[in-house]
């Protein structure tokens, strides 16, 4: 079967199925879709008769087919389609995957190397001495029990 055949038969099996196909233009393929209770598969109408029959047949699929008595061509068709809508998703969510593996790596490695100074050497980086804070060390007991904001004097 051609292109426009497979197509023709589809949309039969929409309108069949109670689903409106509405070509249109815009900057999308299209899919399928519920509009205030009425049931639509929209179609970018510029797309070429064989990428038309790919959105039909793959909102068509989301509808369910299992069904329907299809020509065994019309059948096959949106299998192929469907399939090759899986293997365009594998495939994006792994290059997707990839990348976010990719910033991980090269954010790990950041994290990894030393500081460098002007000079090429490790930059030395000061820490502070507990002695020479005005901060509490861990859980040291207040030293102003009245808490007037000066400390106690023993006498």
């Amino acid at each position: 079967m051609t292109a426009e055949q497979i197509l023709k038969e589809l949309e039969e099996l929409a309108d069949r199925s109670g689903i409106t196909i509405r070509y249109e233009k815009g900057d999308f393929d299209g899919g399928y879709c519920v509009l205030k209770a009425e049931r639509l598969i929209v179609v970018n109408r510029k797309l070429a008769p064989t990428k038309r029959g790919s959105v039909v047949a793959q909102a068509i699929a989301e509808v369910g087919v299992e069904e329907v008595y299809l020509k065994p061509a019309v059948r096959e068709f949106i299998e192929e389609e469907l399939s090759k809508a899986a293997q365009e998703a594998l495939r994006a969510a792994g290059i997707a995957a990839a990348a976010h593996e990719q910033t991980v790596a090269e954010t790990s490695a950041l994290a990894v190397a030393p500081s460098q100074g002007s000079a090429g050497s490790p930059v030395e980086t000061e820490t502070a001495d507990p002695a020479t804070t005005n901060e509490p060390e861990g859980n040291v007991p207040s030293q102003d029990p009245g808490g007037t904001g000066t400390p106690e004097r023993a006498e």
